[in-house]
């Protein structure tokens, strides 16, 4: 096998339970036999937010998908046998990553996983009536319109949010192993939706997953940041990959000594030979300070926003 594709697990070893609420039904796994109890008391730890969906993730493994042209309807809620550490959604709201980790069977030692959700937008003429006629509905509580006038006001410049006929499904998700035992600290989608960048809790290490094939992950960069580990030390904290140019990419840190630094990640030039591509630095931003949570990249690349503590 190749070192450097991740394999995907379509029927994970790792128990998982999924519920469409769309669909009002579950599957028949008996730890998930009621989602409406089983979830009744969990907190919220992240949200991503894409055009039209929202999702929370939070304890107990669970995160949710909320349709936002739909009133913030519930559509589907999953739940993991294992901690949900962290989630994105990529820019064209097609697929959100899961970081958990989970557990070997043989030896129970701890195993870091992506689950990939595909989002499919497929056409479906009666789910968009039922889009609209909540849209409406939503704009007569709040402005206190009838429906006559709700109605013109929806079809003059409400047009476009139902232009065509679409549901949301959700396939069963793919699960990715990493090569690494450390658990996953943070998970960040390239602008186009090509890469995926994450980061490791303990180790501080770096990588980039490449999602050209969907169905075939493939690890296309790994490094390591040596940096302070002590306990006031929060690791990697964020990795940026440039919009546009994946060649680039800004990790943060909040560490003693380790400023934001924007490495070449090289995995443009790798070739038949090279399948994993080692990074090199090109700037370290000492004047930014160690205590760094999250960066931004501007869209034509000249600049970088840090927050900061």
């Amino acid at each position: 096998k190749d070192p450097s594709v991740l394999y995907p697990i379509y029927n994970e070893s790792y128990e998982y339970s999924a519920f469409d609420s769309s669909a009002g039904n579950s599957n028949k796994n008996p730890n998930f036999s009621n989602p409406k109890n089983s979830i009744s008391n969990w907190e919220h730890l992240y949200c991503k937010l894409a055009n039209d969906l929202l999702i929370i993730s939070g304890t107990k493994g669970l995160f949710r998908v909320f349709d936002l042209q739909q009133s913030g309807k519930l559509i589907y809620t999953y739940r993991s046998s294992f901690p949900i550490r962290c989630i994105d959604i990529d820019p064209q709201g097609t697929v959100v990553a899961c970081g958990i980790t989970g557990k070997d069977r043989t030896n129970g030692a701890g195993q870091a996983l992506i689950l990939f959700h595909r989002i499919e937008r497929v056409n479906d003429e009666k789910h968009t009536e039922k889009r609209k006629n909540s849209h409406i509905s939503h704009r007569e509580a709040d402005s206190g319109m009838d429906s006559s006038q709700s109605t013109h006001s929806f079809n003059s410049s409400s047009t476009s949010l139902f232009s065509e006929n679409i549901s949301i499904r959700f396939p069963p998700p793919v699960t990715i192993t990493l090569p690494y035992r450390d658990p996953i600290n943070t998970l960040q989608f390239s602008s186009d939706g090509q890469y995926l960048s994450c980061s490791t809790a303990l180790e501080s290490r770096f990588l980039v997953i490449s999602l050209r094939k969907i169905n075939e992950p493939r690890l296309v960069m790994k490094s390591l940041r040596s940096i302070d580990t002590s306990l006031e030390s929060e690791g990697i904290t964020d990795t940026k990959i440039f919009p546009g140019n994946p060649n680039l990419m800004c990790v943060t840190s909040v560490a003693f000594n380790a400023p934001p630094i924007v490495i070449n990640t090289k995995i443009q030039s790798i070739n038949g030979v090279q399948t994993v591509a080692q990074p090199t630095m090109l700037l370290r931003l000492d004047e930014l300070g160690s205590k760094i949570h999250k960066c931004e990249i501007s869209p034509r690349n000249d600049s970088i926003a840090n927050e900061q503590i």
